[in-house]
Order: structure tokens, then sequence, then C-alpha cells
């Protein structure tokens, strides 16, 4: 074996390596690098997974002491932060145990007797589905799974809070855009509101 082979060997051990390290332990990951300008903080988030229901379903995310402060309100983290950071909204581990035939609507901050649609598009985060949702009867730690939706919500926290808008829980609503299938028993993980 030559040495450039064995140099490429190596190299290609070293890399599975690390895509190992990266899977095993995406979650620790994400939130390291202190000092980075890429580095992600983690403002709120749930406290346990998400069951939705056929309807509506309302989500309080908690704020988190690497936020900083626990009292800091969504507004008030907005308006410290610095130029060229952004906020997201992060579903992670959605499971199905089938399809639901149906997508769902994410809101921030939607008043809870909100009813008109006009008004509700003032809130409107995004659309996500389970399609490559995991089997709910797949036991797998909800630290390692890789699927997750990413949302870039800057611009809409932005407008709501020049509306005054924002409350001050920072609240999810989803809403399905008809009627979930009846044994389609669908739920999400772990919510995330971070800055980067």
């Amino acid at each position: 074996m030559t040495i450039q082979h064995q140099i490429c060997r190596f190299l290609l051990i070293l890399f599975c390596c690390s895509s190992f390290s990266l899977m095993a332990d995406g979650n620790s990951l994400s939130l390291a690098g202190a000092g980075s300008k890429d580095e992600l903080s983690l403002i709120a988030e749930t406290t346990e997974p998400v069951t939705l229901s056929g309807r509506q379903t309302r989500i309080v995310l908690r704020p988190t002491a690497s936020a900083g402060s626990t009292d800091k309100t969504l507004a008030e983290r907005f308006g410290a932060l610095t130029a060229g950071r952004r906020i997201y909204v992060v579903l992670r581990n959605l499971r199905a145990t089938q399809q639901p035939g149906v997508l769902y609507r994410l809101y921030l901050d939607l008043p809870a007797d909100q009813k008109t649609t006009r008004t509700n598009a003032r809130h409107v985060v995004g659309i996500f589905n389970f399609y490559n949702a995991d089997a709910a009867d797949d036991f797998q730690s909800p630290d390692r799974s890789q699927k997750f939706f990413s949302y870039d919500v800057t611009d809409l926290v932005r407008t709501l809070r020049a509306q005054n808008r924002l409350s001050k829980e920072t609240t999810l609503t989803i809403i399905p855009t008809g009627t979930p299938a009846t044994d389609a028993k669908v739920s999400i993980g772990r919510i995330e509101l971070v800055e980067q």
C-alpha cells in the first residue's frame, strides 16, 4: 500500500468518526463553539414532546437559562439582537403512526381567540408535514434524530414587535389544513427557538 493510499484511508476513517460524533451528539454540538460568529444560542424550548390534536394545538416555549435571562420576553430578546444574527424556530424528531394526510400550519404568538384567516396570516411561520417522520414506535432517542424543520422568523418577529403583537409568553400554534387521518397519531419531540 502506497503512502498516498495510507493517507487517504486515514482521512476517510477520521471523516467517518467525525460524522458519527455529529450524529450521536448533534444537540450539544449545535450549541457549542462559544465566541464563534455562527454560534447557536438556545432562547426557549418545549419541556416535553408535543402530541398534535386533530384541530388546534397551542404550545408555550419556556425560556432557557442559556438565553441569559429566563425573565426576558421575545420582544426584549429581539431588541438586544446584534447585527447579522437571526432567530429560528426548529422542529425536531417528528413522529407518526401513519401519514395524517394533511399539512400543518405553524403560527407565532397567535392570540388564543383568533379565528379570522386574514389576521392569522400576520402570525404565520410556515407549513410542515410528516412525510419523512420517524415511526411513532421507534424508540430512538429524540436527541439522535437528524430530521428537523427550521424557519427563519427574524422578519416576522420584527413585524410583530413593531405592531405590539408579541405576547409575554412565547407561543406556537399548530393547525392542520384539513382533518387528519383518524389513526394518525403525530407528535413533535422537541421545539426550539434559537438565535444564530
